[in-house]
This record gives C-alpha cells, sequence and structure tokens, in this order.
C-alpha cells in the first residue's frame, strides 16, 4: 500500500475519560474543511470504511484523548507498520514527529492527524492490519491499531430506483457508497433523465446532476477505467453526458483514458478547448446555486457553502415586485435593471435554499456558524443574513423539541 500524504490538523478539545489513541480507517474527502472551518465543540462527520478496492484513496485517521490537563508539553512520536493477508509486515515510517500538544491542553485532539492511503495493483486482495505506535520523550508507547479488507471490486450494480438515488445524492459525504456510484449513473442515464425532462421540460439542466457524479468520479479514481470504457457503447443520445463528465474531469483524466474513450464523445470533449464545462466563475443564473448545492451533498466540502453565502452580497439588487409592476404596466426593463433584478431572483432563491437544506445537514449549519464568528464576510449585509437564517432556524428547532 502506499502513502502519499501525511497531513497534520488540530482540532477542538473536549473532555475524555483516560489517555488513548483512536485509530480508524475513513473515506472523508472533508477532513481538513472540517477541522479548518467548524467551530469547537462541533461534532465532525468521519465515515468509517471496512472494503476498498484498488486505487480507491483513503485515510487512516488518528485522534489522541487526554483526561488531565497536561502539565508540561507533550511531544508524540509515531511508527506505523502494515500486515498484510499473507502475515508479512513492513514499516511505513518510523519514529517520526507526530503530535506536539502544549501544556494546558485536555480533551480529545479529532482528528489530530490523517494518513492518506491507496492500494496499488500488485497488493494481494485481504485484510490488512496497521499498527500505530506513538511514544513520548520518556518512551512511553501508546498502541492503537485498526484494520480493512482489500477486495478485487465492491462495485454493486443492483438496479437503483428513484428513492435511493434522492438518497444516495443528498447526503453522500455523510454516507459515502462508491459501491453505488454506477448504480446510480445508469438509474440517472435511463429512468432519472426521462423524468427530469418531463418534470422541467424546456427549463430541462442536467448540469448539476453531472457536475455530483463529475465529483463523485474524481474522489473515486478506481472507477475512471471502466467509465471511459463504458463510454464506448452507450448510444449517441447519451453522448453528452458522458462529455460534459469527462471534460469536467480534466486534462490528466483525458490523456490517460484516450484511447479507452468512444471517438465520437473525445470530439464533443474537444469543443469544450480545455474548459471545464461543470465550472464558472460568477453565478448569474439561480439554476447555478444548484451545482454548488450538489458539489457540497457529495463532498461535503467548505468552498461551495463560502460561494453560496457569497451570493447574499450581490448589489444592486432590482426589487422584484417592482418588476411586477413594470410588467403589469407593460413598461420594459432596461438591460441594467434585468442584470439587477436578476442579482434579486438569486439572493431569494439563495435565502431560501439555504434555510431549506440546514434542516436537514446539520454540518451546513456550523459552517455557517463559523462565517459569522470568524467574520469571513465583511459586509454587513452578507453577515446579517446568514445571522437572520441561523436565528430562525435555531429557535424552530427549538419549538419543536
Amino acid at each position: 500500500m502506499k502513502f502519499p500524504v501525511m497531513i497534520m490538523a488540530l482540532l477542538s478539545v473536549w473532555t475524555a475519560c483516560a489517555l488513548e489513541v483512536l485509530f480508524f480507517p475513513t473515506l472523508a474527502v472533508n477532513t481538513d474543511d472540517q477541522l479548518n472551518y467548524v467551530m469547537p465543540h462541533r461534532g465532525i462527520y468521519v465515515p468509517l470504511v471496512s472494503r476498498v478496492e484498488v486505487g480507491q484513496p483513503l485515510k487512516l485517521t488518528v485522534s489522541v484523548a487526554g483526561k488531565e490537563k497536561f502539565a508540561e508539553p507533550l511531544k508524540l512520536t509515531a511508527t506505523l507498520i502494515s500486515k498484510a493477508p499473507d502475515g508479512k509486515e513492513k514499516t511505513a515510517f518510523k519514529d517520526v514527529p507526530f503530535f506536539d500538544i502544549p501544556a494546558g491542553a485536555q480533551g480529545i485532539l479529532s482528528p489530530g492527524k490523517y494518513i492518506g492511503g491507496v492500494f496499488e495493483k500488485g497488493d494481494p486482495p485481504g485484510k490488512y492490519t496497521y499498527t500505530l505506535i506513538l511514544k513520548d520523550a520518556g518512551e512511553k508507547s501508546y498502541r492503537a491499531e485498526c484494520s480493512l479488507e482489500l477486495v478485487p471490486q465492491i462495485s454493486d450494480d443492483k438496479a437503483m430506483d428513484a428513492a435511493e438515488f434522492r438518497k444516495f445524492f443528498s447526503s453522500y459525504y455523510r454516507n459515502p457508497r462508491p459501491d453505488r456510484i454506477f448504480a446510480a449513473w445508469n438509474y440517472y442515464l435511463g429512468e432519472g433523465v426521462a423524468i427530469q425532462r418531463k418534470k422541467e421540460g424546456k427549463n430541462f439542466n442536467p448540469m448539476a446532476v453531472l457536475k455530483g457524479f463529475c465529483e463523485l468520479f474524481r474522489i473515486n479514481p478506481q472507477f475512471h477505467s471502466r467509465l471511459a470504457a463504458m463510454s464506448r457503447e452507450v448510444p449517441s443520445g447519451k453522448y453528452g453526458y458522458y462529455a460534459i463528465v469527462f471534460g469536467g474531469l480534466g486534462k490528466e483524466f483525458l490523456e490517460k483514458y484516450s484511447k479507452s474513450i468512444n471517438p465520437e464523445i473525445l470530439k464533443i470533449v474537444a469543443g469544450f478547448k480545455g474548459r471545464d464545462p461543470l465550472a464558472f466563475k460568477d453565478v448569474v443564473h439561480a439554476s447555478q446555486l444548484d451545482v454548488l448545492w450538489v458539489e457540497f451533498f457529495i463532498t461535503g466540502k467548505f468552498e461551495p457553502v463560502r460561494r453560496l453565502t457569497d451570493q447574499l452580497r450581490k448589489q444592486p439588487v432590482f426589487s422584484i415586485e417592482e418588476a411586477k409592476k413594470r410588467q403589469a404596466e407593460k413598461k420594459p426593463l432596461s438591460a441594467k435593471e434585468q442584470k439587477e433584478l436578476m442579482n434579486g431572483i438569486i439572493q431569494m432563491a439563495d435565502v431560501w435554499s439555504l434555510k431549506s437544506n440546514l434542516k436537514q445537514h446539520q454540518l451546513l449549519g456550523f459552517y455557517l456558524e463559523t462565517v459569522l464568528a470568524r467574520k469571513l464576510y465583511a459586509d454587513v449585509q452578507t453577515a446579517a443574513t446568514v445571522a437572520a437564517i441561523l436565528k430562525d432556524y435555531n429557535s424552530k428547532k427549538k419549538e419543536n423539541k
């Protein structure tokens, strides 16, 4: 197994019952975001994993907890030993500086560090056990173990229905199911597209869903080869969907799998001229908010939330009520007023979506609290709107208790 990166991140402390080391494998892709943007004494979402396949990124997460306050700084070094299915052991690293805990700290540092890893071709399938040994300056050691299974393939292509698709897509960051990605992809390209087209009519816009699939395949590179090969067997009516996702995955993906991809789809991708068809700098239409929301639902990262709250400071805004009045009076809006009206529509949709999704995503609330506490937005309008959204949510939550 290859460990390409070891990352340190410090989070808040809270009371624990004893000095211990917690050590577990996870598929979380937003760990660093949560560490940076979730306020003290707030929980984080760390979905565990028990099975992975070759090429699937994972993290071994480490937490250290202490009951008593440290009278002196505590410096810990770490040694990581892996045990393969055949019983052979390998030292990934030995006695490297790992934790540097200041005097007076107490509670749990969760997670203090995580170690990025990926299995490579040639690694035998079966159970792998990882032993982490932490040592302090006095050579006192603390041990923790975790394990996971390497399997040839974890994909489950059993047919997916609309209800499972909605659940799968709406909170993937909380419950990642890479084994169901292709089932979701096949559902969407079949029944899902038909349902969406019927519902939206002339306003049919698949970009938000395709952004979701792009993010799913971006964080699961073990599926790239299969996805590329699948493109050769799809009817021409589906070429555009593949092309948009392929364009979003970018140059490295296209260069690596160009020989496997349907040539007709590559022609469509070439028309993007190296531009990501799913990326946009500015939100100029309310439908683009959906793209940002799906990115959050899949990854749980802070960036789409930052961009969503950014929309609250758009100025100037033309009153929607005034626009309706002008329409009734058959007085057209100028190009400048139409642009300002769109700012108002975007803000209205943005506030509604923030309120709605706050009910289902506690992590969103944690991010918004941090936005206010750290004054990430200098303008009064954005801060006031975010504060009002949180106040309304907390008030209703209290009433429902």
